[in-house]
């Protein structure tokens, strides 16, 4: 009976601002969190396990350059490959993205992919990746211009093959070193990044501090210090600059976003939820006057708001992620020249579907302990 005086019909504003501020909340976190993903993956491609070696005097790994020689890691029966890779700044039909350097003949061993044509056999000849080859409409067969970045070479090279991975490979150009340092303009001894598989990760920890000091940050990354050589390599530092100012001012902008919706949603929250209580000041006061004690009227009113929040937050979360899955297909968001996908996220799930709840239950306590 008592619970009839106080159906969830009542509780029609709070579903609503639930709803909005869960799809905010999810909204802004999952857009958050793919981006850093993307930044991630565009140098890690997203290979579980690996451990990738770049120079820490760079802003962002992405421009920065080290001697091959000098981490002397070759021969070592710890590794399951040894991959030196060279990443360039280039423009293609207008457009900024990064030419890949690496040895082909590692590429089997280090992710699964499909391959329409064939490898690049010279330094004349590149793969395209199937995102790149959509949006710019190249196809295999058809010679482009490679405009580089850093040293202003322009070279033609031809595509010998399309390169499906589900990795950032596929919004970049593929070739062998050979053309990627000649674009960079950097000789034989340096890459952009080493990256390593290994064996057993605990055995490479005590490899890998043999070598010169270390700044570790997070996993699977590890930096390794004093091995960029001069900079003043054409535009190099230029690149490296705008690059890492891109990314300084989104990351303050996606953060500062995260704490500004946080707030609002709390705030909509906890009054919308004490606007609803005053709808229902004289049942409650009823209720009191019968013998109903706090902790009872506090309970019914929030295993309401719980049930409410909750389904809120799952179905704002589930909106969310298919809202942005449609606009990132259809706007191509990109962030360091790589194509940025959405991500489902257990934490934003959480927020989503518990901060509803938990704000609404601290507003019903403010309000009946008063009672």
């Amino acid at each position: 009976m008592r619970s009839k005086l106080i159906p969830l019909s009542k509780f029609k504003i709070v579903v609503v601002i639930n709803l909005v501020t869960s799809i905010a909340i999810s909204t802004t976190g999952i857009y958050v969190l793919s981006v850093t993903a993307s930044i991630s993956r565009s140098i890690s491609l997203g290979l579980d396990g690996d451990v990738l070696l770049y120079s820490s005097a760079s802003k962002v790994p992405h421009t920065g350059l080290i001697n091959v020689k000098a981490v002397n890691l070759t021969g070592d029966d710890e590794f399951l490959v040894l991959s030196p890779e060279v990443l360039t700044p280039v423009i293609v039909h207008g457009n900024p993205l990064f030419l890949r350097g690496l040895n082909l003949t590692l590429l089997d061993r280090l992710l699964n992919y499909s391959l329409v044509g064939r490898l690049p056999r010279s330094g004349d000849e590149v793969l395209v990746g199937v995102r790149l080859s959509n949006r710019l409409n190249i196809s295999v067969g058809e010679v482009i211009n490679v405009n580089a970045i850093p040293t202003g070479n322009e070279v033609a090279v031809l595509v010998t093959g399309l390169i499906i991975s589900n990795t950032p490979l596929d919004d970049e150009l593929v070739s062998n070193l050979q053309l990627s340092r000649r674009l960079r303009g950097v000789g034989d001894d340096y890459v952009t990044v080493i990256r390593l598989r290994v064996n057993n990760s605990h055995s490479i920890t005590k490899r890998l501090e043999e070598l010169p000091p270390l700044k570790r940050p997070s996993a699977p990354y590890v930096v390794v210090n004093k091995f960029l050589i001069n900079r003043s390599l054409g535009d190099v530092e230029l690149v490296d600059e705008a690059i890492s100012r891109g990314i300084n001012i989104s990351s303050t902008l996606l953060w500062v976003s995260i704490l500004l919706v946080l707030s609002i949603s709390v705030l909509s929250i906890y009054f919308g939820m004490r606007w609803t209580l005053n709808t229902l000041e004289d049942v409650l006061k009823v209720l009191r006057s019968i013998g109903l004690s706090r902790f009872r009227l506090a309970s019914m009113l929030i295993y309401r708001v719980m049930l409410v929040g909750m389904l809120s937050g799952a179905t704002g979360y589930a909106i969310s992620y298919l809202l942005l899955n449609e606009v990132f297909n259809a706007l191509s968001v990109s962030i360091l020249l790589h194509r940025v996908e959405p991500i489902n996220d257990l934490t934003v799930l959480l927020t989503s579907t518990t901060l509803p709840p938990a704000v609404s239950s601290i507003s019903i306590y403010f309000s009946v302990k008063d009672m």
